[in-house]
């Protein structure tokens, strides 16, 4: 499927984006890279530094002179443009064209363009395209950097495409009521055995941390730490008293 997947960038400026975009790239697992008429360099030294360890994808990038040459061969195309054109009516975000693009996948090789940094794709470009994604943003500054808009599209394929292998959620079990009420016993003889304040004064400071350790919401193994803590302390205030 992701194999499939391929980053089209039409005439790239900047060196430094290019192996920004790489980056993207692979950190999203999409290791298919076109490069239509680029200014940018792939061989620069701010595409190698920037690219990091993803030097690879620029090397093995494939590289056109028309953007017809580039797309022959595709049978699904997606265009991005963060504004709005005046031929077509229909918008996906990244996420919401994620599943019929990685669906389309699994048997076709599939395209998705990215337009230059300074003006993005042409209404012409946007022709050959099937669908159109357009990325929301703060309308005090709409436009995206292309490796940013690379690594919302990445982010989102590479989620979907491993949805059954990550959790949504943390994986996290609150230590239950029963459990932070033995600690909150505990707690309140060891308050109680060093005399802390008045004795009135000292449950209503036990109330403020009792309240304050169930908006944290420990798990169990907090809970057992700071049990094991009281505990310590309680064997060598009575080691001292003996």
């Amino acid at each position: 499927m992701l194999k499939n997947i391929h980053i089209i960038l039409v005439e790239p400026i900047y060196d430094g984006n290019l192996g920004s975009i790489a980056r993207a790239m692979k950190n999203s697992g999409l290791t298919k890279l076109i490069l239509v008429k680029p200014e940018a360099d792939i061989k620069g030294s701010m595409a190698r530094k920037m690219s990091v360890s993803a030097y690879d994808i620029l090397k093995n990038a494939e590289i056109y002179d028309s953007l017809d040459k580039a797309l022959s061969d595709f049978e699904y195309l997606v265009g991005t443009t963060n504004r709005k054109r005046a031929a077509s009516n229909r918008y996906f975000t990244a996420k919401g064209i994620t599943e019929n693009l990685l669906s389309l996948s699994k048997k076709n090789k599939i395209g998705i363009m990215f337009g230059r940094e300074d003006s993005g794709l042409t209404n012409d470009e946007l022709s050959y395209v099937n669908d159109i994604v357009n990325i929301p943003t703060s309308s005090r500054l709409t436009s995206l950097n292309i490796s940013q808009a690379v690594m919302i599209m990445g982010y989102e394929i590479y989620q979907y495409h491993n949805k059954n292998g990550f959790s949504q959620i943390p994986d996290y079990v609150p230590a239950s009521v029963e459990r932070k009420e033995y600690l909150f016993k505990r707690g309140r003889k060891l308050l109680d055995l060093i005399n802390f304040s008045g004795k009135h004064k000292r449950e209503e400071i036990f109330q403020t941390l009792k309240y304050l350790l169930n908006r944290a919401v420990p798990s169990k193994r907090e809970v057992d730490i700071i049990q094991g803590i009281i505990k310590e302390v309680n064997n060598r205030i009575s080691e001292d008293g003996d």
